[in-house]
């Protein structure tokens, strides 16, 4: 993710693509360096968004459903719940923006203006996570985005865990996250320092019964009673 930059090529993940079979065999491939835009990008993180991961547990589903069909004349079944539900408390539901207003701006801005390439791929992110499609007046983009937010489940769960404890420390915030994330393999505490710091600016902009504090050099958030 450190620039635009991707390769777009012809090779197969095969080893006559990729060129490790014996040089007699070898398949003649061609590739080109591509810029990503932002339409590139809103793409891929609707693509990553929508694709699920097959694992063991998967394929051997998914090989008895297509054992129990083979047999002739069966009545059709349905392929039923094959897969295993999608997650709903990873890092990649909480804000990778650091406020709305800065993704306001990314989505409001002209197509030609050059971002950095690490805002492109936070901001295109918060807007495959929150719903936002392209081409929004501003007052219904401002809407949905409110709506997006405050209604994930990862932000659902933790506004009803802070208005039962009335304040949290950062660091229990960090713990808290970290203790309920799904992905796999878990990130380190340490790692999502930045998505907790971008849920405090985010619950600021939008819920009126929270403030945060810096007392002693340790970060509060309060609900308000």
């Amino acid at each position: 993710y450190e620039s635009n930059l991707s390769l777009s090529t012809s090779s197969n993940l095969t080893q006559r693509g990729l060129g490790i079979a014996p040089k007699s065999i070898w398949n003649f491939e061609c590739g080109s360096e591509v810029l990503l835009s932002r339409d590139d990008w809103y793409f891929l993180h609707q693509l990553i968004r929508d694709c699920r991961l097959i694992d063991d547990d998967v394929y051997e589903r998914l090989k008895k459903y297509v054992l129990d069909n083979v047999r002739p004349n069966s009545p059709a079944l349905s392929i039923g719940d094959i897969f295993t539900p999608i997650k709903i408390f990873t890092l990649a539901s909480l804000p990778a923006t650091a406020n709305p207003t800065l993704l306001e701006e990314y989505y409001f801005s002209d197509a030609s203006v050059v971002f950095d390439p690490e805002l492109e791929r936070r901001t295109s992110q918060d807007l495959i996570t929150y719903k936002i499609k392209p081409g929004l007046l501003q007052s219904d983009f401002k809407s949905q985005l409110e709506s997006g937010f405050l209604n994930s489940p990862f932000v659902l769960a933790f506004l009803t865990h802070l208005k039962k404890e009335k304040s949290l420390r950062f660091g229990a915030v960090t713990s808290w996250i970290h203790d309920h994330c799904e992905d796999v393999p878990l990130p380190y505490r340490s790692d999502i320092k930045i998505q907790v710091q971008n849920l405090y600016s985010w619950l600021n902009f939008y819920v009126p019964e929270i403030y945060s504090d810096r007392p002693r050099h340790s970060q509060i958030i309060y609900w308000k009673s």
